[in-house]
Order: structure tokens, then C-alpha cells, then sequence
């Protein structure tokens, strides 16, 4: 054991008793007198310990814990309130949305396209027009004119924007 030294059984029952044994077992007297005539001896005991102070009734700190604003009662609760706070899986999804409207951006070159137009044409300034003297005068009609033009167009062949369609569609999301 090269110079470490141990405790005799002696010393560690003493030390186990001062540890776990309660105090009024330690300081209790012997049971029988002494079998000697000698004069009894008086054994000084430990002094009790002093008691602690008294309890605050009114310390901020002993007053219980008000209950949380939000009770979560379920674990399907909990995981939706993790996914809503989830930065990550909201750029997830994100990239997700925007990886689909790419598709569509690049499918509508291939859709048909329908474009209108209409006019509505009114003289305003409706009086008799001369031009100089004598009788060549004019005059206006009253006249109200209206247009309209609708015009659709559909590709047949739209291979470029079916390829671009397609490669969308099939691009790696960056996660």
C-alpha cells in the first residue's frame, strides 16, 4: 500500500454513527451505573445547535410559481408548436413552395394565351365647323364608335418550354 494509510474498523463504525445515527442516540446516556465506586464523573456533552431563523412569510421566493401562459396537453400539440416556431423547416418548406412555382412559371410558356381589347370612341366638341367665310361649313355627326378584338393563342410544338418543365420539375432542393 506504499505509505497509504487505513482506517481502522473502530474509527469508520465511529464515523458512520456520527454521520447516520441522530443525534439524540449519540448523546444518550449509558443505560447502566458504573461498576466502580468511584466518584461518578461528569461527561461534557456537545452543545445543541443552534436553530435556524424563522421563515420569512412574506419572502417573494417561497411564493409558488404562477402557471404558464400555454398548457401544452398533447404531443401532437408540442410538435406543432416546435414546426411553427422551426426556422429551418419554414425555409424548408419555402424552397418546397418556391421549387413549385417554378414549375409553374416555366409550364406557362407551353398554356394558351387569350388576350382581349375594346374601344369606345365619342365626339365631345359637337358644333357646326367653318372653315372661312361662305357657306362651306361642316358639321360634326354625332357620332359614337365602339371596337372589340379577342385573340387566343396556343402553341402545338412547345418543346423548349416542356423541356424547361420538366428540368424544373426534377431539380434537387437545396436541403
Amino acid at each position: 500500500m506504499h505509505g497509504s494509510k487505513s482506517l481502522s474498523p473502530v474509527v469508520l463504525g465511529y464515523l458512520v454513527l456520527m454521520v447516520v445515527a441522530p443525534r439524540s442516540v449519540r448523546a444518550a446516556p449509558p443505560t447502566s451505573p458504573p461498576a466502580s465506586s468511584s466518584p461518578p464523573v461528569a461527561v461534557a456533552l456537545p452543545a445543541p445547535p443552534s436553530l435556524p431563523a424563522p421563515l420569512v412569510q412574506d419572502d417573494e421566493m417561497l411564493q409558488p410559481v404562477a402557471a404558464a401562459a400555454r398548457q401544452v396537453s398533447s404531443w401532437d400539440e408540442a410538435l406543432g408548436a416546435l414546426r411553427a416556431r422551426s426556422t429551418d423547416l419554414r425555409i424548408a418548406l419555402d424552397e418546397v413552395e418556391r421549387s413549385d412555382a417554378v414549375w409553374r412559371e416555366t409550364l406557362a410558356a407551353s398554356l394558351p394565351t387569350l388576350n382581349g381589347s375594346a374601344n369606345l370612341t365619342g365626339n365631345l366638341l359637337r358644333k357646326r365647323q367653318c372653315a372661312g367665310p361662305g357657306p362651306a361649313c361642316l358639321v360634326v355627326p354625332n357620332a359614337l364608335t365602339y371596337g372589340a378584338s379577342v385573340t387566343l393563342t396556343q402553341p402545338l410544338l412547345a418543346s423548349r418550354a416542356w423541356h424547361a418543365a420538366r428540368t424544373a420539375k426534377l431539380a434537387p432542393l437545396p436541403f
